[in-house]
């Protein structure tokens, strides 16, 4: 792929979809930023526009929840 048509937004959206799992499924900002590998602060902000995104996204500040209907609405829109 040539570097200009690399979205780093998307990717780092996606590390934080894809840091979600079985065992995973509810997590601090902190916990979703060890695991995507981003700061606390950026994690904290793609988990805030992702649920904001996606209503159908059970979020409030802290714990993180991945819903069946949530990852159902982030992976449509991928």
């Amino acid at each position: 792929m040539d570097e200009k048509d690399w979205i780093a937004g998307a990717a780092k959206a996606l590390a934080i979809i894809e840091a979600f799992d079985e065992e995973h499924a509810r997590m601090t900002p902190a916990a979703v930023a060890a695991r995507a590998g981003l700061s606390r602060t950026a994690a904290r902000r793609y988990l805030l526009t992702l649920s904001r995104q996606t209503p159908r996204c059970t979020a409030c500040c802290q714990p993180f929840w991945r819903t069946p209907a949530c990852c159902a609405t982030w992976f449509e829109a991928v």
